[in-house]
C-alpha cells in the first residue's frame, strides 16, 4: 500500500501544478482586461472579447488532467459565476463585471446571457465528453472553432461582407463571406487538432494523462474527411443560430457532431 501511495505522488503533483496553471491563467485573463479599462487604456467591449477569448483557450489544459472531472467542476462553478453576475447581485466583483462587459440587451435582461451561455457550453462540452468516454480533443476543437472561427467569421462579414442572410431566423444578418470564413477555418483548426493532440497524448503525458476509451488517434485521411464534414455542420449551426444563443449551440452542437462522427 505504501508504495502504491509513494508512486502516485509525482502524479498528484502534477496534478496541483496544473490547478495552479489553471487558477491562475483564468484569475489573469479576468483580471488583466479590468485593470487595464480602469486605466482607461481598453473599452468595456476588450475586456469582453479578451475573456471571451483567452478564457476559453484554457481548455487546452482538461486532456492532461488525470482526474478530468476537477475542472469540469470547476467551469460549472465559472458559469454559475456568470449567471449570477447582474444587477440584483450582492457581490460587488461580478456586478462590477456586470457592468463593465454587459451588453445592452444584458443589461435590459439583468444578467450576463452570453457570457453565461459560454460558460455553460463548455461545461455542457466537457461533461459529454467525460460521461461517454470520449478523448478532450473534441471539446478543444469545439471552443477553438467558437474562439477563432466565430471571431474572424464575424470581423470579416462585418468589414467585406456583402451578400446577407437569415436576419429573420437569427436575428442578425449572415453574410456570405463571413460563413466562407467560418468553413475555411473550423476545417483548418479541426484537421490541425485532429493530427496533433494523438501525437502530444503519446510523446508528452501517456503516462499520466486521462486516457479515455474511445481514445481518437486516426489517420490522416480519416482526419481530413472528419474536418471536412465537421466545418460544413458547424457553419450551419452557426448561420441558424440565433444571435444571441450561437456561443451556446455552436460549442456544444459542434462537440455532439464530432462524437457522432468519430
Amino acid at each position: 500500500m505504501s508504495l502504491d501511495i509513494v508512486s502516485v505522488i509525482p502524479y498528484i503533483r502534477l496534478e496541483l501544478f496544473l490547478y495552479s496553471i489553471l487558477f491562475v491563467y483564468l484569475t489573469l485573463s479576468f483580471a488583466l482586461p479590468i485593470f487595464l479599462y480602469y486605466k482607461k487604456v481598453v473599452s468595456g467591449y476588450f475586456v469582453r472579447k479578451f475573456i471571451h477569448f483567452f478564457a476559453g483557450v484554457s481548455v487546452v489544459l482538461i486532456p492532461f488532467f488525470q482526474y478530468p472531472l476537477v475542472p469540469i467542476l470547476f467551469s460549472g462553478l465559472l458559469a454559475l459565476l456568470m449567471y449570477l453576475a447582474g444587477k440584483k447581485t450582492q457581490i460587488p466583483g461580478l456586478r462590477t463585471l456586470y457592468k463593465i462587459i454587459g451588453e445592452d440587451d444584458e443589461l435590459k435582461l439583468g444578467y450576463l446571457q452570453g457570457p453565461f451561455a459560454y460558460a455553460f457550453s463548455i461545461m455542457l462540452s466537457l461533461l459529454l465528453v467525460y460521461v461517454f468516454n470520449f478523448s478532450f480533443v473534441i471539446p478543444v476543437i469545439a471552443i477553438f472553432i467558437m474562439i477563432i472561427s466565430d471571431t474572424l467569421a464575424s470581423v470579416v462579414g462585418k468589414r467585406y461582407g456583402r451578400i446577407r442572410f437569415l436576419k429573420k431566423v437569427t436575428g442578425s444578418n449572415r453574410s456570405l463571406i463571413g460563413s466562407a470564413t467560418f468553413l475555411v477555418t473550423s476545417f483548418l483548426l479541426t484537421f490541425f487538432l485532429l493530427n496533433v493532440h494523438g501525437l502530444i497524448y503519446i510523446r508528452v503525458c501517456e503516462s499520466f494523462c486521462y486516457i479515455p476509451n474511445n481514445f481518437l488517434l486516426n489517420s490522416g485521411l480519416s482526419n481530413f474527411l472528419i474536418a471536412a464534414l465537421l466545418s460544413v455542420f458547424s457553419t450551419l449551426i452557426e448561420m441558424f443560430s440565433p444571435s444571441k444563443w450561437d456561443d451556446f449551440l455552436v460549442p456544444i452542437g459542434t462537440t455532439i457532431v464530432l462524437m457522432l462522427l468519430i
